[in-house]
C-alpha cells in the first residue's frame, strides 16, 4: 500500500521494471478507465485487486477493482464512508460497474448537468463527465517531452481531442453551470409565448370579424322569434345591446307534453269498439241465416200442407186399415204411415208453422236492434278516431314547436359564444403585455448563455493561463524566456508570441527540454486556475519521468544520484517549479512524481514516498519468488 500525501509532492524514485509507471496505469484504472492498460509483468501475474482511496470534501471513497483477464473490463467496488479502513481481499466484491463509477465519481466532484452541442450539429452532443476532467490529472512519459500533443489520450483518435476542445470551456468556466436550469426556463417560456400569440391571433380575427358578425346574429335572432323583426340596430353598439339583452331572456319555452295516456285509452276503445261491432255484425248474420232458413221451412211446410189438404185423401178414411192401398185397394207388403199418423205429422207441421209465423216478427226486431247496435258502435269508433287525430295533429304541431325551440337554441348559443369572444377580444392589450415581457426575458436569458459571452469568459480565462504561463516561464530554461505564451482551445497547443513572430508550440519548437518545460506551464497553470476557481476537476497530477530529457534511464547507476553538471541545474530546476507552484496552492493540490532521479536537494528527498532500488519495487518480491 502507497501512502500519499495530500497537498504535497509525492515523490516515488526508483530503478527501471520496478512498477513505477504502472502507477499510473493502475490510477486510471481505479478510476474508472474501461481500458486495462497495465503492461504484461510481475504486476499483472501477481495481484488479485487494484485499489485507491480518495480524500473528498466530506469523507472518504474506496474504489477497488479486481485484476481483469481481458483487455477491457467494467465490475468494480465502491465503498464510501467517513473514514474507511483498508478492506482486507476476502471483503472486496463487485457491486457496481465502470459507468455507474464514473456518474457517481462524476457527481461528487461537481460537474453539473451539461451537453455540448456543436453549432449546425455537424457531430454527436457530448455529456461532460468525469472522464473529461481526468484528463488533466496524467502526464505519462511518453507525453511529457511531446512537442505533437499536450493533453493526456490526445494522441489516442481525433474523438478524444474533440473532446478536450468541446468541454475544457466548461472547465474553465467559460458556460454556466446552471445552463441547463436556464434552457429548461427558455423552453418554458417559449411554450407560454406560442400559447399566448396564438390567443392574440385568435382574437385579433375575433375583433376583425366582430361588426358583421353582430348583424348577422340579430338577423337569425329574427328568425327564430328570439326578438321582435320591427327592432333595428343602428350601429355595432346597439347590436351588442341588443345581442346581450336576448342572453337574459327566457327564450326557449317548454315544450307541450303529449297526451300519451289519453291517446293509449282512446286506441283501447276503439279496438274494444271494433271487437264489439264485429260481434254484432256476426249476430246479424247468424239471425239473418236463421231467418232465411226459417222462411224457406215455412214455405215448404206450406206447400205441401196445401197439397195434402187439396187431396183431401186422408179426411173420410182416418181409420181406413193401412195396409191397403186407397188408390187401388191392393194389399201393401211393406209397412206404410196410417193416415192418423199422417193427420198428426200434419197437424204438429201446421202448429210450427204458426210457431214460426208468431216468431218471425220477433226476428227481425232482433236484427234490427242489433243493426242499430252496430249503427251506435259506428259512430263511437267515428268519433275515437277523430279524437285519436286530433291528438295525433297535436303531436305534430308540438314537434315543429320543438324544432323552433332547438333554432332558437342554436342562436342563443352562437350568440353567447360571439359575446364571450368579444370579452376576450378586449384582453388582447393584456395579452400583447404579456407577450412583450416574454420576449424580454427571454432575451435576457439567452444572453446569459450567448456565444458572445461565452467567448468573452473563455477569453478571459485564457488570458489568466497566458499570465501564469508567461510569468512561470522565467523559471524555466526556456529558449523564448520573455515571449507571450497563449494556448489555444482550438489548436489544442500553445502560441509563444515575441516580438516579431508568432511560434506555434507544436510545428516550430525545439528541444525536449523546452517540450517539458511547456507541457510543466500548460498544466500547472490549468490546475491554479481550476483550484483557484473551484472549478470540477480532481486536484492532483501525477508525472512520469519529468527528469527524462535531462536523465534518462540508462544514466542511472543504481543509486538515481545525477552528475553535478548542467542538467542536473536543469533537471532541478524543473522540481523546484513543481514545489513552487504546489505550494503556492497551499496544501490544495497533490503532485505525485515518478521519476528514476534523485536529487540530493533537501526538498527532494523529503517528498520521496517511496525508493524502488536494490529488489524492492511495487510488488514485493516475496509475493512471487515464493
Amino acid at each position: 500500500m502507497l501512502n500519499f500525501e495530500l497537498g504535497k509532492v509525492n515523490i516515488i524514485t526508483g530503478e527501471s521494471k520496478t512498477g513505477k509507471t504502472s502507477l499510473l496505469d493502475i490510477i486510471d484504472f481505479c478510476l474508472g478507465s474501461d481500458e486495462f492498460r497495465v503492461a504484461e509483468g510481475r504486476v499483472r501475474e501477481n495481484v488479485l485487486w487494484f485499489a485507491v482511496l480518495l480524500q473528498l470534501k466530506a469523507g472518504q471513497l474506496l474504489i477497488a477493482r479486481p485484476n481483469p483477464t481481458k483487455k477491457f473490463a467494467s465490475g468494480c467496488c465502491i465503498i464510501q464512508e467517513d473514514e474507511i479502513a483498508i478492506p482486507s481481499i476476502s471483503e472486496l466484491h463487485i457491486n457496481s460497474t465502470s459507468d455507474a463509477l464514473k456518474t457517481k465519481l462524476t457527481s461528487l466532484i461537481g460537474i453539473a448537468e451539461y451537453t455540448h452541442q456543436a453549432e449546425n450539429f455537424t457531430r454527436p452532443s457530448l455529456t461532460v463527465n468525469f472522464k473529461h476532467s481526468r484528463i488533466y490529472c496524467f502526464q505519462p512519459q511518453t507525453d511529457i517531452d511531446q512537442r505533437d500533443f499536450l493533453f493526456y489520450h490526445q494522441k489516442k483518435d481525433s474523438w478524444t481531442a474533440q473532446a478536450i476542445k468541446d468541454t475544457l470551456p466548461y472547465f474553465l468556466g467559460a458556460i454556466r453551470e446552471d445552463v441547463v436550469k436556464i434552457e429548461r426556463d427558455i423552453n418554458e417560456k417559449r411554450r407560454n409565448l406560442n400559447r399566448l400569440e396564438r390567443e392574440l391571433k385568435e382574437n385579433e380575427n375575433i375583433s376583425q370579424q366582430a361588426v358583421s358578425k353582430a348583424f348577422e346574429l340579430l338577423i337569425e335572432a329574427k328568425q327564430v322569434e328570439l326578438i321582435d323583426n320591427n327592432i333595428v340596430a343602428e350601429n355595432q353598439n346597439q347590436a351588442l345591446n341588443l345581442l346581450n339583452e336576448i342572453l337574459t331572456r327566457e327564450v326557449l319555452n317548454v315544450e307541450p307534453i303529449s297526451e300519451n295516456a289519453n291517446l293509449l285509452e282512446l286506441q283501447n276503445q276503439r279496438n274494444d269498439l271494433k271487437q264489439e261491432i264485429d260481434l254484432i255484425t256476426d249476430n246479424i248474420k247468424a239471425a239473418e241465416g236463421y231467418e232465411k232458413d226459417a222462411f224457406k221451412y215455412t214455405n215448404e211446410a206450406k206447400e205441401q200442407n196445401y197439397r195434402l189438404e187439396s187431396i183431401g185423401l186422408f179426411v173420410d178414411k182416418a181409420n181406413a186399415l193401412n195396409d191397403i192401398c186407397p188408390l187401388c185397394s191392393q194389399t201393401i207388403e211393406s209397412h206404410i204411415p196410417t193416415i192418423k199418423e199422417i193427420t198428426e205429422s200434419l197437424q204438429f207441421l201446421k202448429d210450427n208453422l204458426e210457431v214460426t209465423q208468431q216468431e218471425r216478427p220477433r226476428l227481425t226486431n232482433y236484427i234490427s236492434e242489433l243493426q242499430k247496435q252496430r249503427e251506435e258502435i259506428k259512430k263511437r269508433i267515428l268519433s275515437t278516431e277523430r279524437n285519436i287525430n286530433a291528438i295525433y295533429k297535436e303531436r305534430e304541431q308540438s314537434q315543429k314547436l320543438q324544432d323552433l325551440n332547438v333554432r332558437k337554441g342554436r342562436v342563443f348559443g352562437r350568440i353567447s359564444l360571439y359575446l364571450e369572444s368579444s370579452q376576450l377580444s378586449s384582453a388582447t392589450s393584456s395579452l400583447r403585455q404579456a407577450i412583450s415581457s416574454l420576449h424580454s426575458q427571454i432575451e435576457t436569458l439567452e444572453q446569459l448563455l450567448s456565444k458572445d459571452d461565452k467567448d468573452e469568459k473563455l477569453e478571459i480565462a485564457l488570458d489568466q493561463l497566458s499570465i501564469l504561463m508567461t510569468n512561470w516561464s522565467k523559471e524555466l530554461d526556456l529558449e523564448f524566456q520573455d515571449a507571450l505564451i497563449k494556448f489555444s482551445i482550438k489548436y489544442l497547443t500553445l502560441f509563444i508570441i515575441t516580438q516579431d513572430k508568432k511560434i506555434r508550440f507544436d510545428q516550430d519548437i525545439g528541444s525536449g527540454e523546452n517540450w517539458v518545460s511547456y507541457h510543466l506551464l500548460i498544466h500547472f497553470a490549468l490546475h491554479k486556475y481550476f483550484i483557484i476557481n473551484d472549478r470540477p476537476v480532481p486536484n492532483f497530477l501525477l508525472i512520469d519521468q519529468l527528469s527524462q530529457a535531462y536523465f534518462p534511464p540508462e544514466k542511472d547507476t543504481g543509486t538515481g544520484n545525477t552528475e553535478q553538471s548542467s542538467d542536473e541545474v536543469a533537471i532541478k530546476r524543473l522540481f523546484d517549479f513543481v514545489f513552487r507552484r504546489v505550494e503556492e496552492l497551499d496544501g490544495k493540490f497533490q503532485v505525485i512524481l515518478i521519476d528514476h532521479a534523485k536529487l540530493k536537494d533537501g526538498k527532494f528527498q523529503s517528498a520521496i514516498i517511496e525508493e524502488w532500488r536494490n529488489g524492492v519495487k511495487l510488488i514485493p518480491l516475496d509475493w512471487f519468488i515464493s
